[in-house]
């Protein structure tokens, strides 16, 4: 024996100790023991050229224990980094991701029109609170431009009901007038006219001034509703859903419920040209057999719907969007709309015609 260390007791004679006779015999292998201080391992090789044996005997706990250790030691690093990485994870959820969807929902309220969207605040970090502090001030500048473009549409409106008033009142007082007079002494020269030939050019003439005048009489009506200033609003649209039938050449139906109620002039006139620009629409784009305009009147407030069986589209979310996309008219009914306070709804499917909602509540 060359070298041995250890508190195992060697054995007097070296071919008891377990590992020797086997590794002499050129085995290898390895073997264990139960001994009083513990199980050992013990393992064991020949050395050919020298007819030597090696045995090494290592109780178990010495060659486990560093694993233990170095296990050990490795959770205790793992769990701050661990805890690190939740902690950023809560922090970054709490502080940033949900503060930013929430102001994601605020934006998709603000592009809709509601400019008081961003005034909730969304919390989170100092940067997303700056950011939501400084679109709550773009968005008062954008609700101060819309007050002034709407009130300035109010008084361009107001300017255009002015002046087709003037001018349906100077066709009718004097054009119509006119034409009138013409007509009675046209009337009045084929009466007297001797010549068959005369007579025959008098009457052609009698029959396209009639026409003439039929036309002028039905522009001045466009220009001015006169049933709305005498008689109402529902007569107004009835008269105009009768007239515009006969022009566009489809039936128009027209349904009233409930008890008629007068509203200020201007909130008529703008329901009267958004039903005027309704019809037009469907005569040159939807392509419809048929058209019904309804109009309802309940202890809060008045509903009027323009609908039709026509092709219908697919309506834009944000109703700004309709310019866009070509639908001036309809852009011109939801600015009528805005500025009468009515709420403004459009629905409409490809195949499946249109309808176009006006609710106006009524002031106290």
């Amino acid at each position: 024996m060359l070298y041995e260390s250890g508190l195992q007791e060697v054995p007097e004679t070296l071919l008891d100790y377990p590992g020797i006779t086997e590794a002499l015999r050129g085995e290898t292998g390895t073997t264990y023991l139960d001994i009083e201080g513990g199980e050992h391992v013990i393992v064991y090789s020949p050395i050919s050229t020298t007819n030597w044996a090696l045995v090494i005997d290592e109780p178990w706990r010495e060659i486990t224990s560093p694993l233990l250790r170095y296990s050990e030691s490795g959770s205790l690093i793992l769990l701050p980094i661990v805890i690190f990485a939740l902690i950023a994870i809560w922090f970054g959820t709490l502080k940033i991701i949900q503060p930013l969807r929430a102001f994601q929902t605020q934006a998709g309220m603000f592009t809709q029109g509601d400019f008081k969207a961003f005034n909730e605040p969304v919390g989170g970090i100092e940067e997303i609170q700056t950011l939501q502090t400084t679109f709550i001030g773009m968005a008062e500048e954008v609700e101060k431009a819309q007050q002034v473009l709407t009130r300035y549409l109010n008084v361009v409106t107001k300017g255009q009901e002015e002046e087709r008033k003037r001018l349906a009142r100077e066709l009718h007082d004097d054009t119509l007038q006119s034409l009138i007079a013409l007509n009675q002494r046209i009337m009045i020269a084929r009466r007297v006219a001797d010549n068959s030939d005369l007579q025959g050019s008098l009457t052609e003439i009698e029959t396209m001034l009639g026409k003439t005048m039929q036309e002028l009489r039905r522009l001045t009506r466009a220009l001015r509703p006169i049933y709305l200033e005498d008689l109402g609003l529902v007569s107004a649209l009835e008269s105009l859903g009768l007239e515009m039938s006969e022009s566009i050449g489809i039936p128009i139906l027209f349904k009233l419920e409930g008890i008629e109620r007068r509203l200020p002039d201007n909130i008529e006139i703008a329901l009267y040209r958004i039903t005027q620009e309704a019809i037009s629409n469907i005569s040159k784009h939807a392509g419809a057999s048929k058209a019904k305009i309804a109009i309802s009147y309940n202890d809060t407030n008045l509903l009027l719907q323009i609908e039709d069986d026509g092709e219908g589209f697919d309506p834009p979310k944000n109703l700004g969007e309709l310019a866009s996309i070509g639908h001036y008219g309809l852009l011109g009914i939801h600015e009528r709309a805005d500025l009468i306070n009515a709420d403004y709804q459009i629905q409409s499917e490809s195949g499946h015609g249109t309808t176009i909602t006006i609710q106006v509540p009524f002031q106290s």
